[in-house]
């Protein structure tokens, strides 16, 4: 019985280990929503998703029709989505908006022992005292999870063409840089710019997913497209690959 107990938990870390799961990360469909019926489409098609993300603006001006429209789409997913708020959600009192309809702004769950946290960084203002206290006390008190971020806005450069599309103010951004460098972040997620880029610094894998529906701004050959990426999370590695919306 001894040897049948060991075997058992054995097995037990093995199927822990073995365990992967799958999740969706979309950003900037700003009131395209053809294209966003489009990735739903093609999600709904895709058994091992078990939720998606949307980096941030929804809508093109924060409109509650538009915030409507959006959900009204949204509603055909066959998975779960979490929303973030960018900046054009913002305007005009929107974000009042986004608060009626989907809640706090930045809010944290887990699947699997992986520790997810959204953000809101789209004011120039940057998180505020109330959201930044609570994102060192989130880290803290999982600090041994693995982690995984999703904002609106990047905290610097990553496609080296838009150095003012960044988080304000920079010096917050480099405080979250290092905040994440030193609580097991293994991705951060992000939008703002409309395209896709990745780059890995200091450990960390840094995505830009903003080809949602939006007027692309990159060109095609340097991320250009409509698309989201899906994100696999596998024996404590996360690996990712695009997936296009629509034929370009």
């Amino acid at each position: 019985m001894k040897h049948l107990g060991v075997l058992f938990i054995c097995l037990s870390v093995l199927c822990s280990c073995a365990f992967a799961f799958s999740f969706a990360v979309i950003g900037d469909v700003q009131g395209s929503n053809d294209t966003f019926r489009k990735a739903i489409g093609l999600m709904n098609r895709d058994p091992s998703l078990l939720f998606a993300v949307n980096t941030g603006d929804l809508t093109p001006y924060g409109t509650e029709w538009e915030y409507n429209k959006y959900i009204n789409v949204m509603s055909a997913s066959k998975v779960r989505f979490y929303n973030l708020a960018g900046n054009h959600d913002d305007k005009r009192g929107g974000l009042e908006r986004f608060r009626k309809h989907f809640g706090s702004p930045y809010y944290s769950w887990e699947v699997e022992g992986v520790r997810f946290v959204s953000l809101y960084n789209a004011s120039r203002k940057g998180l505020g005292g109330q959201q930044y206290n609570w994102l060192k006390k989130e880290l803290k008190a999982n600090r041994n999870k693995p982690k995984i971020v999703f904002m609106h806005k990047p905290l610097f450069d990553i496609s080296g063409s838009f150095p003012d599309e960044v988080m304000l103010p920079a010096s917050q951004a480099q405080e979250l840089i290092s905040l994440f460098e030193n609580n097991r972040v293994s991705a951060v997620f992000c939008g703002h710019v409309h395209g896709y880029v990745s780059e890995k610094r200091s450990g960390i894998t840094y995505i830009i997913s903003g080809g949602g529906g939006g007027r692309l701004h990159l060109p095609h050959f340097a991320g250009g497209f409509h698309h989201y990426v899906k994100a696999t999370w596998k024996n404590g590695r996360l690996i990712t690959e695009v997936v296009k919306i629509a034929a370009e």
